[in-house]
């Protein structure tokens, strides 16, 4: 009877445990599951964890039974539950730690000693990581007339704010994304949006490296002056002349945009660089450029 009692209780846990994962794997089928489906979830794992429990006993029960009437003891069928995958061993850690009893719950007392610990883990999503930064002006005084010298305040998006560029941008695409469900694929402000954030990575690059302008002024002007001759020399005489073309236009640009005069530059490199040591090249660039004596005194 203990037996019988025992193979049903296995029976009708294994029957809940079936009923649940057809139901979780209808949810992830269908979609999101409601209030209503979360809560008939919870139900149906609290009635299969009772259900198991019973099992358990009444496995325990039949041992026992059998054993006092002399019977040959039959191995009850163990149940695999499903065991989660841990999770990558690279993500980082918090470890929280929930103090335990510092009294036996059963004798009450006080000597107690560590046997180990259970370790539950789930997954949480931080969007973001918050720093800092500190901007440090240094005081300096004269020795001499006692005056305090200090650099000047830098520039900042928001007079008087606490947040940073990086911060105000990606607030700024977060916004546009938002705002952009909203509107019309047709409305012009919609595609002037589109623009904006298919080509966001090239627009913020600005924020990384201080050598970027924010604006193509600069190069829109510089291509001024090509747009408007291009008919007076229309062909080039050949792909080769087309790319000795570009690279003087490249060379004469990038004098003019360091405030150097392209003619004497150019001079000066052509007389200097065939004894110039080939280590030193950068010394010839448009930056670094410094006239040769002759040139002027010349």
């Amino acid at each position: 009877m203990a037996r019988a009692r025992a193979e049903v209780s296995s029976a009708e846990a294994l029957i809940a445990h079936l009923r649940l994962a057809i139901e979780k794997m209808r949810r992830e089928l269908y979609g999101q599951r409601s209030e209503r489906k979360a809560r008939l979830l919870d139900q149906m794992e609290l009635q299969l964890e009772e259900l198991e429990a019973a099992a358990a006993e009444d496995e325990l029960a039949a041992a026992t039974a059998s054993a006092a009437a002399g019977e040959t003891p039959v191995r009850p069928h163990i149940r695999r539950t499903p065991s989660r995958k841990p999770f990558p061993a690279h993500l980082p850690r918090e470890r929280i730690v929930v103090p335990g009893p510092t009294t036996c719950t059963c004798c009450g007392s006080g000597r107690l000693a560590k046997l180990g610990e259970d370790v539950t883990e789930t997954l949480e999503s931080v969007p973001r990581r918050w720093k800092v930064v500190q901007i440090v002006r240094e005081k300096f005084t004269c020795r001499d007339c006692e005056t305090i010298s200090q650099a000047p305040v830098p520039f900042h998006v928001l007079p008087r704010g606490f947040a940073g560029p990086s911060l105000l941008v990606a607030d700024l695409e977060i916004w546009m994304r938002a705002e952009r469900v909203r509107l019309s694929r047709h409305s012009d402000v919609a595609k002037a949006m589109d623009y904006m954030l298919k080509r966001r990575a090239a627009f913020t690059r600005f924020l990384d490296d201080g050598r970027f302008c924010l604006a193509n002024n600069a190069a829109e002007r510089a291509l001024c002056g090509i747009a408007l001759g291009r008919k007076s020399w229309l062909f080039a005489g050949s792909d080769r002349g087309g790319e000795r073309a570009a690279l003087m236009y490249t060379l004469i640009q990038t004098a003019r945009l360091n405030d150097v005069d392209p003619q004497a530059w150019l001079a000066d490199v052509l007389a200097r660089i065939n004894d110039h040591a080939i280590r030193d090249l950068a010394a010839l660039l448009p930056w670094n450029w410094t006239p040769a004596p002759t040139s002027l005194a010349a």
